[in-house]
C-alpha cells in the first residue's frame, strides 16, 4: 500500500521561487492553495508541483493578480484590454468584455466563457463579480 505524502511546507515552496518573490506571499497564500488542491483530490506532491509551476509562470509574485495592460491585449492608444473584446474563442461578446474578463488570479483566468465555466464549477458567480477571481480562496480553487 502506498504511503500518503505530506503536503509541501511553505519553506519547501519558497525554495522553488526566486529570491524576489516575497516569502510573506507564500506564507499567506500557500495554505489556500494546498487546501483547494486537497479538496479537489489532487493534493499529491506531483500536482502541487504542477500548480506551483503554473503560479511561477503566471503570477511569479505568488499572489493572485490582475493582468496588466500590454501590447498583447491593448492597442496603442486603445482602451485597456480592447484586443480581448471581440475574442469569440474566449466567449467575449464585445466592448467592455476584454476589461471585465481580463486575466486574474493565480492562473490568469481570461474570457467570459472561462469565468462562466469555472465559476460555476466552484460555485461562484464570476460573471456578475469577475473581481472575485482574485480573492485568495477563489483564486486557489480556480487554480485547482
Amino acid at each position: 500500500m502506498a504511503q500518503a505524502q505530506q503536503p509541501l511546507t511553505p519553506e519547501e515552496v519558497s525554495a522553488l521561487f526566486p529570491a524576489a518573490t516575497p516569502r510573506s506571499n507564500i506564507a499567506r497564500y500557500w495554505p489556500y492553495i494546498s487546501s483547494a488542491l486537497a479538496e479537489e483530490s489532487i493534493g499529491d506532491r506531483a500536482m502541487a508541483l504542477l500548480a506551483l509551476a503554473t503560479i511561477r509562470a503566471e503570477s511569479e509574485g505568488f499572489e493572485p493578480i490582475d493582468e496588466h495592460p500590454s501590447a498583447w491585449n491593448t492597442a496603442p492608444g486603445g482602451h485597456p484590454y480592447g484586443f480581448y473584446d471581440e475574442r469569440r474563442d474566449l466567449g467575449n461578446l464585445g466592448s467592455g468584455d476584454g476589461e471585465a474578463f481580463r486575466g486574474r488570479g493565480f492562473v490568469q483566468l481570461t474570457g467570459r466563457d472561462n469565468y462562466a465555466r469555472y465559476g460555476e464549477q466552484i460555485g461562484v458567480d464570476l460573471l456578475k463579480r469577475p473581481d472575485l477571481a482574485n480573492e485568495p480562496e477563489v483564486a486557489a480553487h480556480l487554480l485547482a
